[in-house]
């Protein structure tokens, strides 16, 4: 097994991580298998699923003794045993190896650190020159990735496009990436450009059922190794409120509990019907809201307004 850092855990894995460092020496604090055979339903108590809009199951989450199962409809099963600190992956015969570690490293991962009372957010991010982060989170589809890919080539430093870890410490929050990598559609991918290869990045087939290409770098380009960063400022993506002209970036305060639960619903969740795991997610996501700045986002859906959303930003940061 190769032993790789995705965020600051190191974990062993029997197949490749593309684009994770890879780490020399070091005991897991994680283990990964793939599995044969399958997990005797009679043993399963299914908690929760996750669906589309027209009711198709995405992803399910079950428990099965003191293990927990994170199933995704066609693709695979991740058993999740926090006690061994051990995943099994029970892959479907169709689902290719660098699908597998898309899962794992960007939808498994990020929810077994939220259940450890930590606080996973669906995020993108970059840094300052002054060494301090900046976040974009939202529903899905409104833009994080091409607001850092905009970032990015305005010659910020990329931390990540779809995941970071938060902690408070003495009254300030860190944030720390999964990795490096930027996830695009194809009119994204062409609208910023080919540069990114030129910069030692490379588009890779995210996942055999997304038409997402996704830029990785090799370690000796990689925009940053992971590490802890001073979060500035956290930007939730919405649409212009009532009364807003559409065409213009708009940037206003959030505060108090609107903090809170806009965190909590961009949080990677486990365990969602638990009380106990409730309550713990809860608490944590309230201590970190209460020391960062988070203000709302709203901005013209065309690239050409992009460079107007970073200097809004740039502009917001020092007012």
């Amino acid at each position: 097994m190769t032993v790789y850092r995705v965020f600051d855990i190191a974990i062993a894995c029997g197949f490749p991580l593309t684009g994770l460092p890879v780490l020399q020496r070091q005991t897991p604090s994680w283990r990964v298998d793939t599995a044969t055979g399958t997990i005797p339903e009679h043993a399963i108590e299914w908690i929760h699923h996750w669906t589309t809009a027209q009711g198709d199951e995405v992803m399910a989450c079950a428990r099965h003794g003191y293990k927990y199962l994170l199933r995704f409809s066609g693709l695979a099963s991740f058993s999740i045993d926090f006690e061994q600190r051990q995943i099994s992956v029970f892959a479907e015969t169709a689902c290719p190896e660098y699908t597998l570690a898309h899962l794992l490293i960007d939808q498994v991962i990020p929810r077994v650190l939220g259940h450890m009372g930590r606080v996973a957010l669906h995020a993108s991010a970059v840094e300052l020159a002054d060494g301090q982060a900046i976040a974009f989170t939202g529903v899905s589809g409104r833009g994080k990735s091409t607001l850092a890919t905009a970032f990015f080539r305005a010659g910020y430093r990329l931390l990540s496009d779809d995941c970071l870890l938060l902690e408070k410490r003495d009254g300030t929050v860190y944030a720390m990436a999964s990795y490096a990598s930027l996830r695009l559609w194809a009119d994204s991918a062409q609208a910023v450009g080919e540069e990114e290869k030129a910069r030692g990045g490379r588009y890779t087939e995210m996942a055999h059922y997304s038409k997402k290409r996704q830029l990785l770098f090799d370690q000796a380009h990689a925009p940053t190794v992971p590490r802890w960063v001073k979060l500035n400022r956290l930007y939730i993506l919405e649409d212009s409120p009532a009364g807003v002209d559409s065409s213009l970036v708009w940037i206003s305060p959030v505060g108090g509990m609107a903090s809170t639960m806009a965190l909590i619903g961009s949080s990677f969740t486990l365990d969602v019907v638990s009380e106990t795991s409730i309550r713990r997610g809860f608490d944590t996501v309230q201590q970190v809201a209460g020391g960062v700045t988070v203000k709302r986002l709203a901005y013209p859906r065309n690239y050409g307004a992009l460079p107007e959303v970073i200097a809004a930003v740039r502009q917001d940061q020092h007012p």
